[in-house]
């Protein structure tokens, strides 16, 4: 009796076993490799403030920016920027274009290919009033923007988004249409290389050509895994060999920090390809903020629009010795109400022969200028009147402000 039992039990462990042994080998390939080589995959795992950048980044991630440019970066909750509860990872930059992006370095074997995936959506958008929400309540991104985003392999294991080393995916723009109320669709990006060492270095990169009021791209669930360098079935791939980085944009011209006027107050005639960034640039040297000009200026916002030959003040009377140059008092004095805001009348400077438009970068802007310029507007205007020859100078310093959706 006990030998018949002891078979029964024999001969139900080795058919266990065979059971095993078949279902192992009947998973699919892609399965049975389905271990994810990142940390903090999906931006879950909590946050840590970065040196040069405001807000946090996602623990085990790195970010970077092209020329230290500072970014926003933090893990956004709110319930329709996210693939996978509880958060995505946003990065964003208001008012200005920005080329920037994620990384982390993971162990590898050498020799092998790797491909790593992650899913994003681009959200750009120059609608202050609504804010790129249709009556009908469906939310939109303008792609206008320029802005796009990739995805690469580093093989060798650097930390140089820039290096000729990196293999790249191909630039994809999701910039999804969707119902405000609900969740945004994310785009998946795949890219695939072989590590030359022990460790390679997977990158998110964003970029974008014209400036914004809102520009934020938006990253999660994020994988690096092994594979026999195939394609992933629906997914974009890198190419064979490294995809060089397109050279940034050209620079906006440096302004020329123009004279004081006969009362000692400091105003800048705006000319061609001035923005309002470059203006606030030129006198910064004086101690000059955001803050001063808005106060000066009688603005709540920095100017979407300003025009060739407006004048902006940049001190008022009697804060600037005419014969120094130098500030009559210190400037918190100034800027606390101990000068007068208006400036002596002076003659208006010559209208251009006809407006053109100085964009946020070097670049021109797809719509077609205005009309000649007859008159400059008040100082401190800000909304164009219609068929005024506005000059469209959206590259502001402003705080962070949040995405509406």
């Amino acid at each position: 009796m006990k030998k018949r039992l002891m078979s029964r039990v024999m001969l139900g462990v080795l058919l266990l076993a065979v059971l095993w042994g078949v279902g192992s080998l009947a998973l699919p390939r892609s399965q049975a490799q389905q271990t994810n080589l990142l940390l903090n995959p999906s931006f879950d795992l909590g946050k840590t403030a970065r040196n040069g950048f405001d807000g946090d980044v996602p623990v085990n991630w790195e970010i970077w920016s092209e020329g230290g440019t500072r970014l926003f970066s933090d893990t956004d909750g709110f319930f329709s920027h996210v693939r996978s509860d509880p958060y995505s990872w946003i990065i964003r930059r208001d008012y200005e274009r920005f080329t920037g992006g994620g990384y982390q370095r993971v162990t590898v074997e050498e020799g092998k290919s790797y491909r790593f995936s992650v899913y994003a959506y681009i959200w750009t958008c120059n609608d202050n009033q609504w804010s790129c929400i249709q009556g009908d309540g469906m939310g939109y991104s303008q792609p206008e923007s320029g802005g796009q985003v990739r995805v690469g392999l580093d093989p060798t294991g650097g930390t140089d988004p820039f290096s000729s080393s990196i293999i790249w995916s191909p630039f994809s723009a999701p910039h999804p249409d969707h119902p405000a109320s609900a969740k945004i669709p994310f785009t998946q990006l795949s890219v695939t290389a072989e590590a030359t060492g022990t460790q390679m270095t997977a990158f998110m990169y964003f970029t974008s050509s014209r400036s914004m009021r809102w520009q934020e791209v938006h990253w999660d669930d994020a994988m690096v895994e092994a594979t026999d360098g195939s394609p992933a079935p629906g997914q974009q791939t890198g190419d064979s060999v490294a995809t060089p980085v397109p050279p940034p944009p050209a620079f906006v011209p440096f302004v020329v920090r123009q004279e004081p006027r006969p009362d000692g107050s400091l105003v800048h005639v705006v000319r061609d390809q001035d923005t309002f960034a470059s203006i606030l640039f030129a006198y910064q040297e004086l101690g000059v903020t955001r803050e001063d000009l808005l106060r000066f200026n009688g603005w709540d916002f920095p100017p979407q629009f300003i025009f060739i030959g407006q004048e902006i003040i940049i001190l008022p009377a009697g804060s600037v010795n005419t014969a120094t140059g130098e500030l009559t008092q210190p400037l918190e004095s100034i800027t606390s109400g101990g000068a007068t805001s208006e400036p002596a009348p002076a003659t208006p400077a010559a209208p251009a022969a006809e407006a053109t438009a100085a964009p946020a970068t070097a670049e021109a802007p797809a719509s077609t200028p205005g009309p000649a310029v007859n008159a400059p507007p008040p100082v401190g205007s800000l909304a164009p009147a219609e068929g005024s020859g506005a000059v469209q100078a959206i590259e502001n310093f402003l705080p962070v402000g949040s995405n509406p959706f």
